[in-house]
């Protein structure tokens, strides 16, 4: 069984969380890695995200900005590059630059702060420089992806002729076509360009009047593009000399996807690293807005969720304008030591599945090394799985009717909890004969609490109030009801269980 079924992230609103992350990210390696976030299930792994977050808290708080910057893909552009020969448009290295330039000033920055964010610096430390190609891709390109004049002695000397002899050549032509237009003998839309050489357009009945090279002629037949005579050696010589421009073009851009190639493992590694520390900032600026904190961490199974928030709550209440937004009620939730469990009773819609919805995106995000909108002194353990029933997972296609959905369910939770499970039900005994269902998912209960995980149900089952009264490892608690106004105050209170308040909500 995976850590967290495919169906879990979407029932608790994980995967809205990491969609909210996504925004905030930077670099293409920082969305791949945020693809593939899973809580953790080692308490020393767990311990180290939570490090890491501590230190980048620590530096947003201080107002010192993570030197990150938007990055594009440079996959495509890496993998082009890889035969031998191969060569890579000018366009491709002003984002390859940046690549290289943003992991060399991440690195300096970390470094600066290697005693203070030891657990940042052990990853911008693997982090390997490659200026020398930073700086030739400086030489060459502009930051608009263009082959700089100077990129080359060769390029220089090659564009200042033919700088020149483009200038020679507009001299010429504007000489003769302000001789031929005095004649009247030329059309009014002036010297332009025909095959690549420049020309100038003449009257049809005066082209035998002119000596030169006819290279068009317009959809009326009324005027040729005519090249003068006078103007064909010096076209000649640009087209020459451009061929010679061509050359060096492709020999510096060749040379410059030779360097890539070379560098090529370093850039994909630093880009990989780069994501780990985009992931990292993102993930605790996440947090940090919504008030979040790193708990602490208990040793066993002992929960104590104090002014718990429901972040997904949080993240749509900020979508909305002010006066439209509702109160999203704190969640007080202690598991002590010597209990094992909850049985959550109380009113329809009074807020029973959003309690166990928090606690189970609570517990994921701190084992993902994301701050959670909980109290300071808040402490939970860390989970070694998350099993998770709440809505039908009926299928026609594999013949599951809402019934036999739950009982499958609950065949590969007793088969894969151990005692650092968590187990999230929620309407335990619904789905077929109240009285049945009720005593089915009592022995399952016992079942889960005798292999040691940790239980928290909702139910409106009397008899599994009664269980939870009378088990050592069970304690009750309600969400609690305004009996004077006739509805739910969203309150979770522990201790007694809560009447339904069917006909009173009726």
């Amino acid at each position: 069984m995976q850590y967290i079924p495919s169906s879990v992230p979407e029932k608790i609103g994980f995967e809205g969380i990491k969609e909210a992350i996504r925004t905030l990210l930077y670099t293409p390696a920082g969305s791949e890695l945020l693809k593939k976030l899973v809580p953790l299930t080692d308490p020393d792994d767990v311990d180290t995200l939570c490090r890491q977050t501590s230190g980048m808290k620590q530096l947003i708080e201080e107002d010192k900005p993570i030197p990150l910057t938007n990055l594009e893909q440079i996959d495509t552009w890496l993998d082009q590059c890889k035969p031998q020969g191969s060569m890579l448009n000018s366009d491709a290295f002003p984002p390859i630059r940046e690549h290289a330039a943003t992991a060399r000033i991440v690195q300096s920055f970390f470094e600066r702060k290697r005693t203070s964010c030891p657990e940042l610096w052990q990853i911008a430390d693997l982090i390997e420089s490659v200026k020398q190609l930073e700086d030739a891709i400086n030489d060459a390109i502009s930051a608009e992806g263009n082959l700089r004049d100077d990129a080359s002695q060769e390029l220089k000397s090659i564009r200042r002729r033919l700088n020149n002899k483009r200038t020679s050549l507009r001299s010429t032509i504007d000489k003769i076509y302000k001789k031929l237009s005095g004649l009247h003998m030329t059309s009014d839309e002036g010297p332009t360009i025909r095959s690549g050489r420049m020309v100038i357009p003449i009257q049809a009945e005066y082209k035998r009047k002119v000596d030169g090279f006819i290279h068009d002629v317009s959809a009326s037949g009324q005027t040729v593009y005519l090249e003068p005579v006078e103007a064909l050696q010096i076209n000649n010589d640009i087209r020459q000399i451009e061929a010679e421009e061509k050359r060096e073009i492709e020999r510096i851009l060749k040379k410059l996807t030779t360097f890539v190639r070379e560098n090529r493992n370093l850039l994909i590694n630093n880009g990989k690293l780069l994501g780990r520390i985009d992931l990292i900032h993102a993930r605790t600026k996440f947090g940090m807005n919504r008030g979040g904190v790193i708990p602490q961490r208990s040793e066993y199974r002992e929960w104590n969720i104090i002014q718990g928030l429901n972040p997904n709550l949080l993240i749509k209440n900020s979508q909305l304008p002010e006066d439209q937004r509702d109160e999203v009620v704190p969640l007080d939730l202690e598991i002590e030591n010597k209990e094992q469990g909850i049985i959550i009773s109380g009113p329809n819609a009074g807020g029973k599945s959003v309690a166990l919805k928090t606690v189970g995106i609570l517990s994921c995000m701190y084992q993902s090394g994301i701050p959670i909108p909980v109290d300071t002194h808040s402490f939970f353990p860390v989970v070694s799985g998350i099993a998770l029933d709440m809505g039908d997972d009926q299928s026609i296609e594999q013949d599951l009717s809402t019934f036999s959905s739950r009982l499958k369910w609950m065949q590969e939770t007793l088969v894969d909890t151990d005692d650092r499970f968590l187990v999230l039900i929620d309407e335990a005994g619904t789905g077929t004969d109240p009285e049945e269902g009720g005593a089915l998912f009592q022995a399952f209960m016992e079942k889960i609490l005798e292999q040691g995980a940790t239980l928290i149900a909702t139910t409106h089952h009397g008899a599994l109030k009664v269980f939870a009264n009378d088990h050592p490892l069970l304690a009750n608690g309600a969400m609690e009801f305004d009996q004077a106004t006739l509805s739910p105050v969203y309150r979770f209170r522990k201790g007694n269980p809560g009447s339904s308040y069917a006909f009173e909500i009726a």
